[in-house]
């Protein structure tokens, strides 16, 4: 079996959202640092809790995750900022 069969996490991507939605204070952070640069690499984005929130500022991001259910919904979010989100399903080992 591939470590790409299956994730783990493909059975929270339904919920992961609503358990970590207190969870915001950090991304203000991630959005300031990722300000100016030309794209940004999240390793392991899952629903893109920051990614998303990154590329809707202007910035291209490469968000990989080895969870399909989960770059799924990441993909969902990032409609406003779908040109700049590029969700990559992989094992960030190889």
């Amino acid at each position: 079996m591939s470590a790409l069969d299956a994730s783990p996490y493909d059975d929270w991507a339904d919920i992961y959202d609503a358990v970590f939605s207190y969870v915001v204070e950090d991304i203000p952070f991630y959005v300031a640092e990722a300000a100016g640069a030309n794209a940004v690499l999240e390793l392991g984005c899952g629903t893109g809790r920051v990614s998303v929130p990154i590329a809707q500022s202007g910035v291209d991001v490469v968000g990989i995750d080895s969870s399909r259910a989960m770059l799924d919904r990441a993909r969902r979010k990032a409609t406003a900022a779908a040109d700049r989100f590029t969700p990559v399903h992989a094992d960030m080992r190889d």
